[in-house]
């Protein structure tokens, strides 16, 4: 419509939809004229325009792409296609719009597009159903930001962070010519035929040990006793052991020659200044944070830590340690959860349990968000009376993405976005929470970290035990990863269960269509670390 209108040069174009075809040529005029009334009375009366485009209305329905718009709107379309929004109706509630009202019962209107499209012509964005866990994963990360934000952070607790910056020596290490063993430091030519038979001797000038300098020049038919770790000192190319030696304190005899630079580590050995010595992105574990320390560095600058918030709901549940009233059961999803990011190097900054009231929930998510990067919840996302997420969502005027995946357990999850804050809730069943978390959240942590190793990791494996289900839909069941392969834990593999989770260290991702797993069939996990 923005192109056209740009190519028209009166002030006003009849605008008709290449899907709606079957429109009486009466009704079009009808429009037409309506428009030209419309113009007369403004100029006449000098009211004040109110609306730039007529559209016709057949019925209750609204039709935004028949009608008679102002060219001079090219400009604002732009500038909301520019802004990435595309919606006519939305854009017509903005500048004022007329409605043209037919009154035609012979009038014959017909759309190729279904009631979701007409929805979404509106401004009603539709949310996906049913989606795969791939694209699941796919619509996360695409909302999913990457943490920019950093701290400084004391060498020792740098463990386990992500480095924010490039890091390059300032010095050699080591900064000297430094001996590997404990001996005698000399001219490799003057020890070079010495042996048990025909020993050399050597005037010890002095000892240097580790951490010590000495300015002493080393000449012909002479010798420091060094240390491991010491400075080697001037006019010195060869270390001796002083296992070939006679321990001699003021003259030394040499049993055993060796050629020059023999146990002689070199100034810049281990890296040279201005070496790229850790990239920025990495994560530091002990090695990177040894090095840095080699590099003189006691602290590091690395991104902050996510923040993430847990909220569950549920009026049946109760926190641990208080009494168990009749029908209420222990909150163990909060506690999972928690503990789980924990493992993983993330401190929740906010972890409480709602009631099922969606306008608190709702409340909850927009405070949440105010202080989060990411939130998860459980509970409250199926379709029963209590299932209250969907309102909430609405409630904290969150965008609603997707909810359900192909999979089970776990198929009622809801994935939104409040404030700008991915919203990622999982069914209140703990092993269906627990799975999810595993194929959902990780790979949200992994992206806003930068940390690749929060991933999933998937491996092939064999069943060392039968599972008699046939799996109608993918279906995930938990498993015991042991030499390649999958044995079997004993207790129930429902969604509600969570205690034959213990011990596992995978989940068995089973296709959709497969039958009953015997010994031996071969299958895909995806580890649990």
């Amino acid at each position: 419509m923005e192109s056209c209108m740009r190519q028209v040069k009166n002030r006003r174009c009849l605008v008709l939809s290449v899907d709606v075809p079957l429109i009486p040529v009466k009704e079009l005029v009808g429009l037409v004229l309506e428009t030209m009334t419309y113009d007369r009375n403004v100029v006449l009366h000098q009211e004040k325009q109110q609306s730039r485009a007529l559209i016709l209305q057949h019925g209750e329905r609204q039709e935004p792409l028949i009608g008679v718009y102002d060219t001079n709107m090219a400009d604002e379309m732009e500038r909301e296609i520019l802004q990435g929004k595309g919606s006519v109706f939305a854009f017509l509630r903005t500048v004022g719009y007329g409605v043209y009202k037919s009154h035609r019962a012979d009038a014959c209107f017909s759309n190729i597009n279904d009631k979701a499209r007409y929805q979404q012509l509106q401004g009603e964005k539709q949310i996906m159903e049913n989606v795969e866990i791939e694209q699941a994963q796919k619509l996360i990360l695409e909302r999913t930001k990457i943490l920019q934000e950093t701290e400084l952070v004391g060498i020792l607790d740098a463990g386990g962070r992500i480095l924010a910056q490039d890091m390059t020596a300032e010095i050699d290490n080591p900064p000297f010519n430094r001996s590997p063993i404990d001996g005698y430091a000399c001219k490799s030519e003057d020890v070079k035929q010495a042996s048990r038979e025909h020993p050399v001797y050597l005037q010890v000038l002095e000892e240097i040990d580790a951490g010590h300098y000495s300015e002493v020049k080393v000449g012909k038919g002479q010798a420091v006793r060094i240390m491991t770790g010491a400075a080697i000192p001037e006019g010195c190319d060869c270390c001796i052991m002083q296992e070939h030696t006679d321990y001699g304190d003021e003259k030394a005899a040499v049993y055993e020659g060796v050629s020059a630079w023999t146990n002689f580590c070199y100034r810049g050995e281990d890296f040279k200044k201005g070496t790229l010595m850790i990239k920025k992105d990495t994560k530091l574990g002990y090695v990177e944070t040894g090095i840095l320390a080699s590099m003189g560095c006691a602290e590091a600058v690395v991104y902050r830590h996510p923040k993430v918030s847990v909220l569950t709901t549920g009026d049946e549940v109760t926190s641990p340690g208080q009494p168990l009233q009749p029908g209420k059961i222990y909150n163990s999803n909060l506690t999972m959860l928690v503990v789980r990011l924990r493992e993983l190097g993330i401190r929740p900054v906010l972890a409480k349990t709602i009631s099922d009231d969606p306008e608190l929930m709702g409340k909850a998510l927009k405070d949440a968000a105010a202080q989060s990067d990411l939130i998860i919840t459980t509970g409250g996302v199926s379709v029963g009376k209590k299932d209250i997420l969907h309102k909430a969502v609405q409630v904290s005027g969150s965008e609603r993405v997707f909810w359900r995946v192909i999979a089970k357990p776990g198929t009622p999850v809801l994935f939104s976005v409040c404030e700008g804050v991915p919203v990622i809730s999982l069914s209140g069943n703990p092993f269906g929470a627990a799975a999810n978390f595993e194929m959902l959240i990780r790979p949200a942590l992994a992206k806003m970290t930068r940390d690749e190793s929060l991933n999933p990791v998937v491996s092939q494996a064999v069943m060392a035990d039968p599972f008699f289900k046939e799996s109608k839909r993918r279906r995930f069941i938990r498993g015991i990863l042991k030499d390649g392969q999958v044995y079997m834990p004993s207790g129930l593999h429902s969604s509600g269960v969570l205690s034959s989770l213990q011990g596992c260290n995978c989940i068995v991702d089973i296709p959709a269509g497969s039958g009953a797993l015997k010994p031996g069939d071969p299958v895909k996990v995806v580890l649990i670390f």
